[in-house]
């Protein structure tokens, strides 16, 4: 029914709001006679009215979201639905077109993507100075499966704000053929991991580094039964993985098999699993310092590895450097005597790695070089999304990488992961711009880094502990909520967690600043033990 308002002695007719579907948007077309804010709303279909978010208020920006949704014929009964307060509506976004004529009309054509709607009904609210107009519609939402998409990737910025980038397709990118690897020369062996796409194994690939020579490597596949755009989006991310390079801390590309037969990518293998088992299993046997735990005059030359000179407190830190051939990499030591002879240096070090033994100073270097991979990836302009101890891999001379294995990772049965909307998310380790807004950025990687310096420092302890991932807690997380320092931790290193957890994401420390941070945290220490 057309009802009219009257306001200055002009009469206007409600606007008509004529809503439309199409496979991927729903659309609302409406003219105004005078200048109109409009507003898309949605919301959840379930009594309980956070069951379906469990915060209210959020906005998401439609190209941050990757929900995957089905729009069914079904209908929602307003009975068996929460919506009827308003409060319970949450507003999103669309995108807008408006023209005018000479009259002063403006006709709006707002669209909404589907995969912004988190709830069983959707609205359109026009406002003008004559009224407020709403038109509503209840559908349900079928969750289809996801789409696999690598955590890691490269944003390219469009616009002066945080939030104005796209995510770089490398779909239509050209693969370079260098890479290919001969299938016949990959002998695959024991699965290392499986998710709901693929599947890790562990492979002997010979010749990958030098011809006539083996080397253990991780091989990272989809499952038998895959889709072909999973296919698509493994090879963008073997020529996105080609295009960010080489660096010691993160897991490295070797190679890749795509020719006549299943497309896989082939990786280094770190023996000793990842970050946050590894500190688990060795937590009963952490010691202050390495005098702790060894005779002082016998083991001391094993940590010279880890000496600080601030003649050397750039790149040439971390205890490895890359070979010239891809895959290798070979320790340096800052002692002249031990790398004249290393059958003393590899003795030192399989004797540190067997004793299982961890330190202050391990802690400081694994902070240290995850920070360095990291200030690596943002230097690419690549965001990683997942950044975790579960997500960073140890091998020898305890060198750490950080990696990208969500693929092979079954969040639907890890509690790291939580449900929000239709999706699994890890939501203690997300930064609140990315929880509330959808929004992921070297800021948000920085506040994850933050909650892996906890775990770090607490030896592998869940982030938050005993607290439920609820309305409660996300209430906490918006109100600026930090966790205490780590058992583990110094104040100073406790410090530059809280920086890493500002509200703000502006005001948090780039990983150039956390790199010098960590630098200067091993220096004192080095200093503090030559004394």
């Amino acid at each position: 029914m057309v009802q009219s308002s009257l306001s200055n002695g002009f009469v206007s007719d409600a606007p008509l709001l004529k809503l439309s579907e199409s496979e991927n948007t729903i659309t609302c077309e409406t003219v105004s006679l005078v200048p109109a804010n409009y507003t898309w709303m949605s919301c959840s279909s379930s009594i309980d009215k956070y069951d379906y978010d469990q915060v209210r208020g959020v906005s998401i920006p439609d190209i941050y979201t990757h929900i995957e949704i089905q729009i069914s014929s079904s209908l929602c009964s307003l009975s068996h639905c929460s919506c009827e307060n308003d409060s319970y509506w949450e507003e999103i976004p669309g995108t807008s077109q408006t023209d005018s004529d000479i009259l002063c009309n403006k006709t709006i054509k707002s669209s909404l993507s589907k995969e912004l709607i988190k709830g069983l009904m959707w609205r359109f609210c026009l406002t003008n100075s004559f009224g407020s107009w709403c038109k509503t519609r209840y559908t349900a939402l079928l969750p289809q499966k996801p789409k696999y998409q690598p955590q890691l990737q490269i944003i390219q910025m469009v616009g002066p704000n945080d939030n104005d980038y796209i995510y770089i397709n490398f779909k239509d990118f050209e693969y370079d053929l260098k890479w290919e690897f001969p299938r016949e020369n990959l002998e695959l062996g024991k699965e290392l991991g499986s998710g709901a796409f693929g599947m890790v194994v562990q492979a002997t690939a010979y010749g990958i580094n030098k011809p006539g020579m083996s080397q253990q490597v991780a091989v990272k596949m989809l499952k038998e039964k895959h889709q072909a755009m999973e296919k698509e989006a493994l090879m963008s991310e073997l020529k996105m993985l080609i295009h960010i390079g080489h660096h010691t801390n993160i897991v490295n590309l070797l190679g890749a098999c795509t020719e006549s037969g299943p497309v896989y990518l082939i990786f280094q293998y770190c023996c000793y699993g990842d970050l946050l088992n590894y500190l688990k299993s060795n937590s009963e046997h952490y010691h202050k310092s390495v005098t702790d735990a060894f005779v002082k005059d016998r083991f001391s030359s094993i940590y010279h590895n880890l000496q600080l000179r601030k003649s050397e407190l750039g790149d040439n830190y971390v205890p490895m450097y890359p070979s010239a051939t891809r895959g290798q990499e070979e320790i340096v030591l800052t002692d002249p005597c031990l790398s004249a002879h290393p059958e003393i240096l590899e003795n030192l070090e399989n004797q540190r790695d067997d004793l299982q033994t961890l330190t202050f100073d391990d802690l400081l270097s694994f902070a240290f070089q995850v920070a360095k991979g990291m200030d690596f990836l943002s230097s690419k302009n690549c965001i990683h999304r997942d950044l975790a101890a579960r997500n960073v891999l140890v091998t020898n001379g305890r060198l750490v990488k950080i990696g990208d294995f969500g693929l092979a990772r079954d969040i639907d049965n890890d509690s790291n992961y939580v449900v929000r909307g239709n999706v699994r998310l890890p939501v203690k380790w997300m930064a609140p711009e990315s929880i509330f807004q959808g929004m992921y950025t070297m800021q948000s990687d920085v506040w994850a880094y933050g909650i892996l310096l906890w775990e770090i420092f607490s030896l592998g302890v869940t982030p938050y502990p005993g607290v439920k991932v609820d309305h409660t807690f996300y209430s906490m997380i918006e109100r600026g909520f930090k966790m205490e320092c780590p058992y583990y931790a110094s104040n100073s290193v406790y410090d530059i967690m809280c920086e890493c957890w500002d509200l703000d994401p502006n005001h948090r420390p780039s990983f150039s600043k956390l790199v010098s941070f960590m630098c200067n945290q091993l220096t004192d220490r080095e200093e503090k033990v030559g004394m």
